[in-house]
């Protein structure tokens, strides 16, 4: 039989980083890497209170108050995150999936990628482990999904 070739993706607020896993003892191999800061609209600029912030019902300027710096970006970034996984996932190379991210970005993960995409998650793990090379994200993968 076949190992499942697994697409692992692992996403934070700033990075995406694409693995693959032929199975279980195989090395992962990074297939892709996207940074935000490699895109133009992603970092949040923080515009002070003008005169239509004042009484509560003036523009936003693309600001929210109420949300974080960190809330802001990750939901900017995610979209960019969806993109790159779909078109990954286009090209056919992988049986399953495996999300990897923070608790809040992973909720915003699987609300944001497409539905083949989460149709093909076997498993999900909720910690930011971005900046672990492969080796070490290995070590973490180890009894989930028979990676």
């Amino acid at each position: 039989m076949k190992a499942a070739r697994t697409l692992i993706i692992v996403a934070a607020e700033q990075d995406l980083r694409l693995f693959r896993s032929l199975g279980p003892g195989e090395p992962l191999t990074e297939i892709d890497h996207l940074a935000a800061e490699t895109l133009p609209d992603v970092e949040v600029e923080l515009e002070g209170r003008g005169r239509g912030h004042a009484g509560g019902g003036g523009g936003s300027h693309g600001y929210d108050d109420r949300k974080t710096e960190a809330e802001q970006e990750r939901a900017r970034f995610v979209p960019y995150v969806a993109e790159t996984v779909a078109a990954v996932w286009r090209k056919g190379d992988h049986d399953r999936a495996v999300l990897i991210a923070g608790p809040k970005m992973l909720g915003l993960l699987r609300d944001g990628l497409t539905d083949d995409v989460k149709a093909a998650i076997v498993a999900d793990l909720p910690k930011d482990l971005v900046k672990l090379n492969a080796h070490d994200l290995a070590d973490h993968l180890k009894g989930l999904a028979n990676l």
